[in-house]
Order: structure tokens, then sequence, then C-alpha cells
């Protein structure tokens, strides 16, 4: 079964996601911000990463960058609930950093399963071959 990494910092949200996803069959693990995110998938390859964007310490789009440049087969979901601070959408730059879907807070739990089974069932593709895919959607 697929492993998923949830960077997360809400300690509420965060424990409850692990339980979600362990629940359908899922091996995870979590980290509070992007650099204790980043050691973890250094140690131990992940197939997914959940990944919040707006958080203290190694917010979530310079930690997607990161993952995109260091672990390029790891897929990205961006998680959002509010507006950069330049007033820009975190999630669309997200997506064109290399995230493979966004979901924006708060969601239903069951929409994120589909979104987490339906990245997870799509290759691994380059960060700019990601992006150049969803613009060409658009």
């Amino acid at each position: 079964m697929a492993r998923i990494l949830i960077i997360e910092d809400d300690d509420g949200l965060r424990p409850l996601l692990r339980l979600m996803l362990q629940r359908e069959g899922y091996e995870t693990a979590e980290a509070r911000e992007g650099d204790e995110g980043l050691r973890l998938c250094a140690a131990a390859p992940f197939d997914l990463v959940l990944c919040d964007i707006l958080m203290p310490g190694r917010e979530g789009l310079e930690t997607i960058t990161e993952l995109r440049k260091e672990h390029p087969a790891t897929r990205v979901i961006a998680m959002s609930g509010g507006l950069g601070l330049s007033g820009m959408d975190p999630l669309r730059i997200a997506s064109l950093l290399g995230a493979c879907r966004t979901i924006a807070k708060p969601f239903r739990m069951d929409r994120l399963l589909r979104v987490v089974a339906d990245a997870l069932a799509e290759p691994p593709s380059t960060p700019t071959s990601a992006a150049l895919a969803r613009e060409s959607e658009r």
C-alpha cells in the first residue's frame, strides 16, 4: 500500500488525516512543518505528500519546490484554507510548482480520499510537465 506523508501544522487536523488514511490502508507519517517533512522524505521515500501551504517555519510553497527537486517521483497534494500574503492564490501557485492536485480547506474527508486515490493513480511526472499539462487543460 502507498506511503503518505502529511505535512500540516494544525494539531487537530493532522492526526485526523492520519487516522482517516490509515483506515483506508495507507501507511502514514506526520510532520508539523516543511523542514521536518523534508527530513522524513530524505530518510525514506513516500508515494504521496499532503502539504499545507500556510504554516510556520518552512512554508508549503517552498517545501513543495524542494520536494519536487529532491524527490521528483513523489506526488504532492497541496492544501490551503487561505490566501497568501500577496493576495495570490497559493493553490494555483502550488500547482505551477508541481503539485499534482490541490484541495481547498475546509474539505470533506470523502473528497480528500478521492483526491488522494486520483493522485496515486496518476504516474509521477516532472514539475514542468505537470504544470504545462494542467495549464493546457484550462
